[in-house]
């Protein structure tokens, strides 16, 4: 066989079956149950690798694969210390076989150089993999984060101009933010003239929040936008009268959500 790609084809079988041996079945039924990808995947990126690791002319197609493989592993239901084990035991049984090679072919051709391209153009795959595998798991994340913030902060249409703010749990400073990011960002999209905040739901609330939901209500204002608020309860007028918050035009208080419909759709 002339050359170590030749050899690793006739090999290939043994290559991964020692490959494998040297992953912990931990890593590899997790491979198997929670992802998609399976066993195939840790192959054909050996394949890959093997027949390209060293050669020149092949760096871009490594770079490719890297950034191809970082995705797809990104969106799989696996944490990448499953695929750093890969590559370590990957690392192990590559420089066995490429022993085992110049050995059987009584040569010395496993030259410092050789060795110093092999391993920096492995070191360039795992770059460019774990890059690749990061900017995409920050979107997904990212994108989940989103699904779950809508999911907290319904947002529910009543009409073309007008919608509803059902304002859930516990409300610190940091949730009060992303309210006001969200109700102003639908209120500019959808050109709303109103939006009912129903404070029904809410368990605790401090002064500081209040503070800010009337810098939310202020905000509204200025983009045309009528702020309805319902369902204060006692320890929340409290906060309010203790704020020395003052309406003035820009809120309208009603005493329930039903007052608000019954005004609205059959006045």
């Amino acid at each position: 066989m002339k050359n170590f790609s030749d050899y690793f084809l006739a090999h290939q079988e043994q290559f991964i079956k020692e490959l494998f041996a040297s992953i912990s079945e931990e890593i590899l039924e997790l491979v198997d149950t929670r992802s998609l990808l399976g066993k195939k995947h840790l192959m054909e990126t050996s394949r890959i690798l093997v027949l390209n690791l060293g050669v020149r002319e092949q760096e871009e197609i490594l770079k490719t694969e890297a950034q191809k493989r970082g995705v797809d592993w990104a969106h799989s239901n696996l944490e990448i210390h499953a695929k750093l084990e890969f590559f370590t035991a990957f690392r192990n049984t590559y420089w066995i076989f490429r022993k085992s090679f110049h050995e059987s072919h009584e040569e010395n051709g496993l030259t410092f150089e050789l060795e110093h391209t092999i391993n920096y153009a492995f070191h360039q795959f795992i770059n460019e993999y774990v890059k690749s595998y990061t900017d995409t798991k920050n979107k997904v994340i990212a994108v989940k984060q989103q699904t779950i913030n809508e999911l907290i902060l319904p947002i529910i249409p009543l009409t073309s101009r007008m919608a509803i703010l059902p304002l859930m749990g516990a409300i610190d400073g940091e949730r009060a933010e992303r309210i006001q990011e969200r109700i102003l960002h639908y209120v500019s999209t959808n050109q709303l003239d109103h939006v009912i905040f129903d404070f029904n739901g809410i368990g605790v609330i401090d002064t500081a929040v209040i503070a800010h939901i009337f810098e939310i209500v202020k905000g509204l204002s200025l983009m045309g936008c009528q702020s309805i608020i319902v369902g204060i309860t006692p320890s929340i007028a409290s906060s309010i009268v203790h704020l020395g918050v003052g309406f003035g035009n820009e809120v309208l208080i009603k005493s329930s959500l039903q007052q608000v419909i019954k005004e609205t759709f059959f006045l």
